[in-house]
């Protein structure tokens, strides 16, 4: 098991959730779009 500092950990969790909620949105405005 690799250990990974809390600090890296929750860069890494919240950088999921901001390009997950950039990719829904993204996908909301090109349906919309469409």
């Amino acid at each position: 098991m690799v250990y990974v500092p809390v600090e890296v950990s929750i860069a890494l969790f919240v950088t999921l959730i901001t390009v997950t909620g950039f990719a829904a949105a993204s996908a909301r405005t090109t349906n919309v779009a469409i």
